[in-house]
Protein backbone atom coordinates (compact mmCIF):
# COMPACT_ATOMS: atom_id res chain seq x y z
CA UNK A 1 0.00 0.00 0.00
CA UNK A 2 1.22 3.33 -1.04
CA UNK A 3 1.42 6.04 1.51
CA UNK A 4 1.02 9.67 0.31
CA UNK A 5 2.74 11.84 3.02
CA UNK A 6 0.63 15.28 3.92
CA UNK A 7 3.45 17.12 1.97
CA UNK A 8 3.03 15.90 -1.39
CA UNK A 9 -0.62 16.20 -0.98
CA UNK A 10 -0.28 19.61 -0.48
CA UNK A 11 2.20 19.76 -3.02
CA UNK A 12 -0.32 18.02 -4.82
CA UNK A 13 -3.31 20.54 -4.43
CA UNK A 14 -0.96 23.57 -4.86
CA UNK A 15 0.13 22.52 -8.14
CA UNK A 16 -3.55 22.41 -8.64
CA UNK A 17 -4.22 25.21 -7.53
CA UNK A 18 -1.76 27.07 -9.88
CA UNK A 19 -2.52 25.19 -12.66
CA UNK A 20 -6.68 26.24 -12.16
CA UNK A 21 -5.47 29.66 -11.83
CA UNK A 22 -3.17 29.40 -15.01
CA UNK A 23 -6.11 28.08 -16.99
CA UNK A 24 -8.74 30.90 -15.56
CA UNK A 25 -6.36 33.63 -16.63
CA UNK A 26 -6.07 32.03 -19.63
CA UNK A 27 -9.54 32.11 -20.42
CA UNK A 28 -9.90 35.46 -19.13
CA UNK A 29 -7.50 36.67 -21.65
CA UNK A 30 -9.52 34.75 -24.56
CA UNK A 31 -12.68 36.63 -23.75
CA UNK A 32 -11.05 39.50 -23.51
CA UNK A 33 -9.60 39.21 -26.92
CA UNK A 34 -12.54 37.74 -28.16
CA UNK A 35 -14.78 40.93 -26.73
CA UNK A 36 -12.02 43.49 -28.41
CA UNK A 37 -12.44 41.85 -31.82
CA UNK A 38 -15.81 41.85 -31.79
CA UNK A 39 -15.93 45.37 -30.97
CA UNK A 40 -13.05 46.03 -33.49
CA UNK A 41 -15.20 44.44 -35.69
CA UNK A 42 -18.62 46.78 -35.29
CA UNK A 43 -16.04 49.61 -35.20
CA UNK A 44 -14.85 49.05 -38.42
CA UNK A 45 -17.80 48.27 -40.11
CA UNK A 46 -19.72 51.29 -38.79
CA UNK A 47 -16.76 53.57 -40.06
CA UNK A 48 -16.80 51.76 -43.59
CA UNK A 49 -21.06 53.08 -43.56
CA UNK A 50 -19.72 55.99 -42.96
CA UNK A 51 -17.83 56.35 -45.52
CA UNK A 52 -20.74 54.79 -47.89
CA UNK A 53 -22.98 57.59 -46.03
CA UNK A 54 -20.86 60.72 -46.76
CA UNK A 55 -20.32 59.62 -50.62
CA UNK A 56 -24.14 59.70 -50.90
CA UNK A 57 -26.29 62.84 -51.99
CA UNK A 58 -27.95 63.53 -48.87
CA UNK A 59 -25.44 63.80 -46.50
CA UNK A 60 -22.61 65.74 -49.23
CA UNK A 61 -25.00 68.61 -49.68
CA UNK A 62 -26.09 68.63 -46.15
CA UNK A 63 -22.97 70.15 -44.06
CA UNK A 64 -24.84 70.02 -40.70
CA UNK A 65 -25.11 66.33 -41.80
CA UNK A 66 -21.53 65.64 -43.10
CA UNK A 67 -20.31 67.39 -40.21
CA UNK A 68 -21.88 64.89 -37.57
CA UNK A 69 -21.00 61.97 -39.79
CA UNK A 70 -17.38 63.07 -39.51
CA UNK A 71 -17.79 64.16 -35.42
CA UNK A 72 -18.69 60.48 -35.44
CA UNK A 73 -15.94 58.64 -37.80
CA UNK A 74 -13.55 60.69 -35.52
CA UNK A 75 -14.70 59.51 -32.34
CA UNK A 76 -14.35 55.67 -33.75
CA UNK A 77 -11.23 56.58 -35.03
CA UNK A 78 -10.06 57.19 -31.17
CA UNK A 79 -11.87 54.28 -30.27
CA UNK A 80 -10.21 51.80 -32.37
CA UNK A 81 -7.13 53.16 -32.24
CA UNK A 82 -7.26 52.60 -28.35
CA UNK A 83 -9.05 49.20 -29.24
CA UNK A 84 -5.85 47.94 -31.38
CA UNK A 85 -3.59 49.42 -28.43
CA UNK A 86 -5.47 46.89 -25.95
CA UNK A 87 -5.72 44.11 -28.51
CA UNK A 88 -2.10 44.12 -28.74
CA UNK A 89 -1.20 44.55 -24.88
CA UNK A 90 -3.37 41.52 -24.40
CA UNK A 91 -2.35 39.27 -27.54
CA UNK A 92 1.85 39.71 -26.56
Amino acid sequence: EISVSPASQSDSKLEWKARKELQAAARKRENEIAKLEAEIEKLENRSSEIDSLMATDEYCNNSAKLMQLQTEKDDISSKLETAYEKWEEISS
